[in-house]
């Protein structure tokens, strides 16, 4: 009845919807009528940077991806490609995380493996910033047809004042 894709990198949520749309039909039902989601950590701060101490060790999830774009299926290869075509390099940075990273430490604000995690890497995998950048990715993947946002809230140190924040300035952009 619905979908939930893995990280907020507008071309890899579009090739996880084609991939979606291609089983639906295949069932004979409308993707249209499919629900879609995306799960994130949504980090509002003043800036990128600010919002890299508790979001870093999430988006080291992005080893799992690695993982999985290692794979020689046509779909997984039309991934890697479009994924290096967008963003040359950054399967790479996928490695140096996968390399490193403690499964164990996931969750913790603190991970080891959040110093092998770069910018890019976090931009793929996560949705952080100002206001303004967070809306704007919002809106980006709501044009791709994404009807929904699920944040976790693993590593943020004050959950509640994060929910505010999302409320407060994020939320009511998208009311009607």
């Amino acid at each position: 009845d619905g979908v939930v894709c893995p990280g907020s990198h507008p071309e890899l949520v579009k090739w996880s919807l084609e991939q979606v749309e291609k089983g639906a039909l295949k069932a004979g039902r409308d993707p249209s009528e499919i629900d879609t989601w995306v799960r994130t950590l949504v980090f509002v701060a003043e800036s990128k940077e600010a919002a890299r101490r508790e979001s870093a060790s999430y988006a080291a999830n992005v080893t799992r991806m690695y993982s999985m774009l290692k794979g020689e299926n046509k779909d997984i290869i039309d991934l890697r490609q479009r994924i290096d075509k967008k963003l040359p390099g950054i399967i790479d940075e996928f490695k140096s995380v996968h390399d490193v990273w403690d499964e164990y430490e996931h969750e913790k604000t603190e991970a080891s493996h959040a110093k092998a995690v770069t910018d890019r890497v976090i931009d793929f995998r996560l949705i952080t910033g100002t206001p303004d950048d967070v809306i704007e990715r919002i809106y980006e993947l709501g044009e791709l047809g994404v009807k929904n946002i699920s944040t976790v809230m693993f590593p943020i140190v004050d959950k509640k004042g994060m929910m505010r924040e999302i409320s407060d300035k994020i939320i009511t952009h998208f009311r009607n």
